[in-house]
This record gives structure tokens, C-alpha cells and sequence, in this order.
């Protein structure tokens, strides 16, 4: 019972210094998406391109674990959208992750890789025909990211550049997202 209570007394203490160096991150940007589904490809080219607009946003909690790692738990998103007229398709990506930071040592350089649970919602409308919303199946898969961190080792709140790669499976098919956003963090 001794040493249950001492294992149990250790991981609360784990526990709450994990949370007390808890900090917080998120941001806006833009990127592209490289969809592997030909139907959704089809229904892209059937709007004009000239208005298109892309952007992400994420947000997540770090947890240090050590000065130089810290795990991540958040969200990831990116909404792009083509219109021309009276037709339209917005393609809403949206997901989960858990995954873990390095900095290198390179000053303020941050590795990271996540895996993402996540799919895709369309929203579309073509003259001629009825509004329609679809969404993928829940698909899972990776991504990895590379950025600055400019508030690196000081407290407070700082500036962040981030560029990464998302892979999303979904069934017979693969979506690529790379995005570069701006993010602010917290200490």
C-alpha cells in the first residue's frame, strides 16, 4: 500500500507541474491543398478560379515535459474556397491532434510532428441544381512542421512562423495540405 501511494503521489506531482508549464499557441495563415479525390478535383474545375481565397487556423495547448519538448494537443483547419457567379464549393478540412515539439537548439527552430484525426466537409452549389453538402469519412494521417519560435526561452507572449504538411487518408484517396501561418504563443 506504501508504494502504491508513493507512485500514485509522484504522478500527481508529474501531473500538476506538467499542467503548471502548460502554455498556449494559435494562428492564422494560408497554403495550398493537393486533393487526391478526382470527383472533388471535377467539381473545382467546374468554378472559375479567379475568385479563390484560402485560410487556416489552429490552436493548441503545449506541455512541457522538457525544456527543449513539449507535447501538443489542438485543432487544425483550412478553408478554401472558389466562386464564380452563382456557383460556388467551399472545402472546409478540419482536424484533431496530439503530437510533439523539439527545439534543436538553434535558437528559437521548432520541429514538430503530429497525428491528425480529421475530414473534410464541401459545401457547393452549380446552376442548375441543388445546394449540396458532403462530407469524407474520418480519416487519419500525419503532419509535420517546421517553424521559428521568436519569443524562444523568454516569458510572456511572442511571435511565431510556422510552415508545415499535412497528409489526410480518406478512403481510396489522399488530401496534401501545406500551409504557412502566423501564430502567437504564450509562456
Amino acid at each position: 500500500m506504501k508504494k502504491i501511494t508513493i507512485i500514485l503521489c509522484f504522478l500527481l506531482i508529474m501531473v500538476s507541474k506538467s499542467f503548471s508549464a502548460t502554455s498556449f499557441e494559435f494562428g492564422i495563415g494560408s497554403g495550398f491543398v493537393f486533393y487526391g479525390d478526382e470527383k472533388t478535383k471535377d467539381l473545382i474545375s467546374l468554378v472559375d478560379d479567379t475568385n479563390q481565397i484560402i485560410l487556416s487556423g489552429s490552436g493548441s495547448f503545449l506541455f512541457s515535459v522538457a525544456p527543449s519538448v513539449k507535447f501538443a494537443l489542438g485543432v487544425d483547419s483550412l478553408f478554401d474556397a472558389h466562386w464564380h457567379g452563382g456557383n460556388y464549393i467551399y472545402l472546409w478540412d478540419y482536424c484533431g491532434f496530439l503530437g510533439v515539439r523539439v527545439y534543436p537548439g538553434f535558437a528559437g527552430l521548432i520541429c514538430g510532428v503530429n497525428y491528425c484525426l480529421g475530414r473534410r466537409t464541401d459545401f457547393y452549389n452549380f446552376k442548375n441544381a441543388e445546394e449540396d453538402v458532403n462530407s469524407t469519412k474520418f480519416g487519419n494521417g500525419f503532419s509535420f512542421n517546421l517553424g521559428y519560435d521568436f519569443g524562444f526561452e523568454r516569458k510572456g507572449w511572442a511571435p511565431l512562423i510556422n510552415a508545415g504538411w499535412r497528409r489526410m487518408p480518406r478512403g481510396g484517396s489522399s488530401d496534401n495540405i501545406i500551409s504557412v501561418s502566423v501564430k502567437v504563443s504564450s509562456k
